[in-house]
């Protein structure tokens, strides 16, 4: 079955916002080339992952690996923006938390080459949790102004993605009960909210170089 177009556009959006973080690098202070770099290393991971794919070779060992690797970066993100080191603290356990589920769940209950959707889960939990702290803390006193903000857009963008991760999840076999049509649209729309979250992490990359 060939891979839809609105998946393969999606798959290229990716490099939204790291075309724009090269096309500004100059004008990047140390905390915009710190965010910039979490698109480098999402891209890569995307790219690596589609790649194995397209050879034909189970790719989730090290979609398992990239997903802690990813998590741990965005939580360093999170420490740096954060000022109270209670939540910061609270960040690490959630992370914690993570691996130690993660470790045990692969090497006890599943294969490492399985499909591990709860890690998964997890783990945009996880993102979902940290993106509404970051909003909490950045919208709560002008939300005009705060829509200037590249914290608050890329805690919009990670928070929109996974939740719709997420719903997919939840409803898949409902989903694929009413029939694959509808599992198709489902994953269509999250394709489409791919490519606006990653324009979205685009204008945020532009906004960071202009702070």
């Amino acid at each position: 079955m060939e891979y839809p177009l609105v998946g393969k556009i999606a798959t290229y959006s990716y490099l939204i916002p790291v075309l724009t973080g090269i096309f500004i690098f100059k004008k990047l202070q140390r905390r915009g080339k710190i965010y910039f770099l979490f698109f480098v290393l999402n891209m890569f991971g995307v790219f690596i992952e589609t790649v194995i794919a397209n050879y034909h070779v189970n790719n989730q060992w090290f979609i398992n690996i990239f997903r802690t690797v990813e998590l741990l970066y965005f939580i360093e993100l999170f420490s740096i923006w954060i000022p109270s080191s209670k939540v910061k603290m609270f960040s690490w356990v959630l992370f914690i938390s993570f691996l130690i589920f993660s470790i045990l769940n692969t090497h006890f209950f599943l294969d490492p080459n399985s499909i591990n959707s709860s890690d998964e889960v997890f783990s945009n939990v996880i993102h979902i949790i940290l993106s509404g702290i970051i909003l909490y803390y950045f919208v709560k006193d002008d939300l005009r102004s705060t829509l200037q903000d590249y914290r608050v857009l890329f805690a919009s963008g990670i928070l929109l993605y996974n939740a719709g991760i997420i719903l997919i999840f939840a409803f898949s076999n409902t989903l694929l009960k009413m029939g694959m049509e509808y599992f198709d649209v489902a994953w269509h729309f999250n394709w489409s909210l791919t490519i606006i979250i990653n324009v979205l992490f685009g204008y945020s990359i532009y906004i960071v170089s202009n702070d």
